[in-house]
């Protein structure tokens, strides 16, 4: 009967021992998927916060860049080289106000063509010559081909120096311009690469300025 009892005794406490360790691992297992959840939670917070942190920063370069060139009179100059259309437009000279994009093939790709076909819309609604682009490149065959990807239908003047920026002091491209009738500065914006959201204000700050004008 004692060794019967014995017996039992070793079987539950091999049992309880057993089960305690089953426990100890299911916990384990438990707090480590729940440790791993957490982490990922908190590097989800921290690449958020870095997000935003970099778009905030963004969106204070781009006022300040754009805040600068108000009021400033645009020279033209006499590099330019009309590419579309084939009729000779004036860059010069204005008889309403005007959208002027400032486009280099080394900036953001997607800025340009986003702006761009801003520019075309611009144009369909109010006419070719109320939009204009100057366009930087090493090669008159990009802005060729830019025309035809975009089907551009307003003037494209090309520059293969960067003597436009320079002598109006423009060092951050693309870069849109409101010009009045003198060609003087009365808005502009610096688009910011996957935030095209930005550049709203100033689009429709064009429409209602256009229709007053």
């Amino acid at each position: 009967m004692k060794k019967n009892y014995l017996t039992l005794l070793r079987i539950l406490t091999a049992a309880l021992i057993v089960v305690v360790a089953g426990v100890a691992i299911w916990n384990k297992i438990n707090l480590d998927k729940c440790s791993r959840h957490n982490q990922i939670l908190r590097n989800k917070i921290g690449n958020a916060k870095a997000g935003n942190q970099k778009i905030e920063t963004a969106v204070i370069k781009a006022h300040t860049v754009s805040m600068k060139h108000l009021g400033k009179t645009i020279k033209m100059g006499k590099d330019l080289k009309q590419v579309f259309p084939e009729k000779p437009v004036a860059a010069n000279k204005a008889r309403h106000p005007k959208l002027l994009l400032v486009f280099n093939e080394l900036g953001c790709n997607v800025c340009m063509d986003s702006e761009t076909q801003f520019g075309v819309s611009i144009a369909s609604e109010y006419g070719q010559d109320y939009v204009m682009a100057i366009v930087h490149a090493t090669n008159q065959r990009y802005v060729r081909n830019y025309i035809r990807m975009n089907q551009v239908n307003f003037p494209i003047f090309f520059c293969e120096d960067e003597s436009f920026q320079k002598q109006n002091n423009i060092k951050n491209t693309p870069m849109i311009l409101v010009l009045d009738k003198e060609n003087k500065v009365i808005a502009s914006h610096f688009p910011i690469p996957g935030q095209l959201q930005y550049s709203e204000p100033v689009h429709q700050f064009c429409y209602h300025y256009f229709n007053k004008n």
